[in-house]
């Protein structure tokens, strides 16, 4: 009986500290920890929705960086951001069709979470 007073108390305090966290955050926590995806698959995932023109991406994956990310997520994180904006998918769709375009983007995601692995293993950063 102590024990579910327990986790019903440890739940309450984790959904606590989950709604204070952005929806971005609150995705990041989700996908590592309760999913199990590693951060490089993570980072590839938030990505695709997040476009980074050239000027922008460098300065803020670097603050990210600075922030404790590390250069395997973060590679991964700026070829899915650059690669698939909406103005890319858009076009994209004005000369394929769905199918390419979502083989597109899979390979890009794919990608990236095997650049951003090996940028991991290989200790660059």
């Amino acid at each position: 009986m102590a024990d579910a007073a327990v986790d019903f108390g440890d739940r309450e305090l984790v959904d606590g500290v989950l709604r204070r966290l952005r929806e971005r955050e609150r995705a990041i926590v989700v996908l590592h920890y309760y999913v199990g995806l590693p951060l490089t698959d993570v980072a590839a995932t938030l990505g695709i929705p997040f476009y980074l023109n050239s000027d922008g991406s460098l300065p803020f994956v670097a603050s990210l960086m600075q922030g404790g990310m590390g250069a395997g997520p973060a590679m991964a994180f700026l070829v899915t951001g650059a690669g698939t904006s909406l103005g890319a998918i858009s076009g994209g769709l004005l000369i394929a069709r769905w199918r390419v375009l979502a083989l597109v983007v899979a390979t890009l995601w794919t990608g990236a979470i095997v650049l951003g692995l090996t940028t991991s293993a290989l200790g660059i950063g």
